[in-house]
């Protein structure tokens, strides 16, 4: 909807002056300064109106020395007298504003000048701002308005041959400035329309001339025309000039431009800058956690904010604040139901209600989330005896995860593990005597049903000076053992202090327990002394106890051991 923004001052005419650029007066009284419709004496009593403007006009007359009238006139910077100023009303309709000159401000240009530069836009510059200049619109097709009816209202009665197209046999909107804001076709709010005083077919002089409409338009006593160009060649000439005003509000009249003069109620244009948003177009990269993106958005008018994830609407915000920081926030739930490893777009889109409308597109990738185990890396210095380490699994997206336990890369154990159930890894015993003094490192991996992987590492030195060992099981006997032969599998024992103990009644509370280290060391049989038991059967039993001796680095290897016994 167009919107009337009020009369501004605005720049100065200047007439060039042969490279001394003088500035003019804008017109006090822009009527006519001659007859312009008849230089008879007697039409001129029957055009009451002519007869009424004549002689009172200060409409600035050319003064055509040059084919081109810019080479003589331009608007310029806005002169410091008030009486030099110009007087626009300004309009906005969508995304342009327009300031229609209040008044006719130079007359009487010849056929001779270039229509094309009278028409067409040309940038110019006023008070360090830009414009486009040009002729008011004005529409070859005739418009009446009715002097009978209740309301008036713009008829157009001919339809404007320009904007025919032979192929369809249709016209087309013709665009009429003159019809549109001055006669208030589009009924804008606080521009005035015309009275049935104001129009040529019974106008009202004194009414006319001091109503409301001609106050603000100035229309009375000077026509606004601007020349066409007719490429149909519509009723023989290839250029109209199309009036306006000047007997009536409503008045039209269409000539060849050649048999005619001109009269210049200029437009200045400039397209409405549409919303700024903050930031630039880019990549966000992976995402697997939710995020916020912040932003700010300025305008000269309310805006309207619409967030778009995948071109879904997430949120609107209407009159949105203006130029203090938004928000986008995709929180974890909406992240993980996008398809996984494809790229999304967020938009933020800025309306301002006139056709300005602003985008800002934010683009990136969901990846998923590997399991989190709790805790973190650690370097367990030296040990001498097995470790056991507590933990943790979680999937954020609630993935199943199955758990991998490895020492030096050989799997311990493989299991489904179920979120935030403390667990722990360890290393089995048979493994751990395995294990050679050095460095290790002890993993615990968990994988989620998407193939994401997370590891946690637990580093550790074996330094083990001392083996206890003593067997799990009690050998089984029939009766009393007499004698027993161990063969130990050793290397580099004479680095030790070896003990080596058994017991033939290995099923009592308190077996009796024989030094028998001599004759082990010797591979010779050992005597047992024991021949009591409080079991109700006999068993035997070894206990080997091996110790580095001192400033010993030398490493000694205990493999196991064979033997026999009666």
């Amino acid at each position: 909807m167009a919107e009337f923004l009020g009369v501004v001052k605005l720049g100065t005419l200047y007439y060039k002056n042969d490279g001394k650029p003088k500035a003019l007066k804008n017109p006090k009284n822009p009527v006519s300064r001659i007859a312009r419709w008849s230089n008879d004496p007697e039409v001129d009593k029957v055009d009451k109106i002519n007869t009424f403007t004549y002689g009172k006009g200060d409409i600035n007359s050319a003064e055509s020395k040059y084919d081109s009238i810019y080479d003589e006139y331009y608007i310029g910077d806005t002169s410091l007298n008030k009486d030099e100023q110009l007087s626009w009303v300004k309009i906005r309709d969508k995304n342009k504003i327009l300031y229609i000159c209040d008044r006719v401000i130079l007359d009487h240009l010849e056929p001779r000048h270039n229509i094309d530069e009278l028409t067409e836009s040309r940038e110019i510059i006023i008070d360090n701002n830009k414009y486009t200049c040009r002729s008011i619109k004005l529409c070859m097709a005739e418009r009446r308005c009715d002097p009978n009816a209740e309301s008036i209202s713009v008829t157009i009665c001919v339809k404007c041959p320009r904007y025919y197209d032979p192929k369809t046999e249709k016209y087309y909107y013709c665009e009429d400035e003159w019809a549109d804001y001055i006669l208030n076709k589009k009924g804008i709010k606080g521009l005035p329309s015309p009275q049935k005083y104001d129009l040529h077919e019974n106008v009202d002089i004194e009414k006319a001339y001091n109503g409301e409409h001609n106050k603000l338009w100035h229309w009375f006593g000077v026509e606004t025309s601007t020349p066409i160009r007719n490429p149909s060649g519509w009723n023989g000439s290839e250029t109209y000039n199309i009036g306006c005003g000047g007997r009536g509000a409503d008045y039209w009249r269409g000539d060849r431009w050649e048999s005619g003069y001109y009269e210049w109620r200029p437009v200045l244009e400039c397209l409405k800058p549409a919303p700024t948003i903050s930031d630039t177009d880019r990549n966000l990269g992976d995402k697997n956690k939710g995020f916020s993106i912040s932003y700010t958005v300025s305008d000269m008018d309310t805006v309207k904010v619409t967030e778009k994830l995948n071109g879904t609407v997430i949120k609107t915000i209407n009159n949105a604040p203006q130029n203090e920081e938004l928000s986008i926030n995709i929180d974890k739930e909406t992240l993980y139901k996008l398809p996984l490893n494809s790229e999304s777009k967020i938009t933020i889109e800025v309306d301002d209600g006139y056709g300005g409308i602003s985008y800002r597109n934010y683009t990136f990738t969901r990846t998923n989330t590997a399991p989190i185990i709790s805790g973190q890396d650690e370097n367990l210095s030296v040990v001498d005896k097995n470790i056991k380490r507590p933990y943790t699994v979680h999937d954020e997206e609630n993935n199943d995860i199955t758990v991998v336990e490895k020492i030096d890369g050989t799997i311990i154990k493989t299991f489904r593990a179920d979120s935030n159930k403390e667990y722990a890894i360890e290393i089995p015993a048979n493994l751990w005597i395995l294990l050679k003094n050095g460095q290790h490192k002890l993993t615990v991996n968990a994988t989620d049903s998407n193939n994401a992987t997370s590891i946690r590492t637990y580093t550790f030195t074996k330094k083990e000076t001392k083996i206890d060992l003593t067997l799990k099981n009690a050998l089984k006997t029939d009766d009393r053992a007499n004698k027993i032969l161990i063969t130990p599998v050793w290397q580099g024992i004479e680095n030790a202090n070896v003990k080596v103990e058994v017991c033939n009644n290995a099923n009592d509370e308190e077996p009796t327990w024989e030094d028998c280290t001599k004759s082990v060391l010797a591979n010779q049989h050992y005597n047992f002394t024991n021949k009591e038991k409080t079991a109700d059967t006999w068993g035997i039993n070894i206990k080997f106890n091996i110790e580095k001796k001192d400033k010993v680095e030398e490493e000694i290897y205990f493999n196991g051991f064979g033997g026999a016994f009666e």
